[in-house]
């Protein structure tokens, strides 16, 4: 499951390419079983792509520090919501889904 915050998603939504990919099913999409920039496995949003994406799922098999990067990129990520006045609304990122009231 991936995460992602308010700008992350801002971001994702200005750079990614849409519409969802054809090998992605309406069903697995609807229930954030599948990312729908996902084709052939190529991702079609990787300028674009979340903190979740960029440190666990592009390269398998990389043994890091991921945590003290998660830590560390997470903390980057919250003072850039500080400083520009966005709430930390940090949840699944899929099913691609907006905060109550907007």
């Amino acid at each position: 499951m991936v995460f992602a915050s308010q700008l992350e998603r801002w971001y994702l939504a200005r750079s990614a390419r849409f519409p969802p990919y054809p090998d992605s099913s309406p069903e697995l999409l609807a229930a954030g079983l599948r990312c729908p920039f996902q084709s052939g496995g190529r991702c079609g949003a990787r300028e674009g792509r979340v903190l979740g994406c960029r440190l666990y799922f592009c390269e398998t098999g990389v043994v890091d520090d991921t945590g003290v990067l998660a830590e560390r990129w997470h903390g980057r990520l919250k003072r850039l919501h500080e400083e520009f006045g966005v709430d930390w609304w940090y949840r699944p990122l899929f099913p691609l889904s907006a905060p109550a009231g907007e």
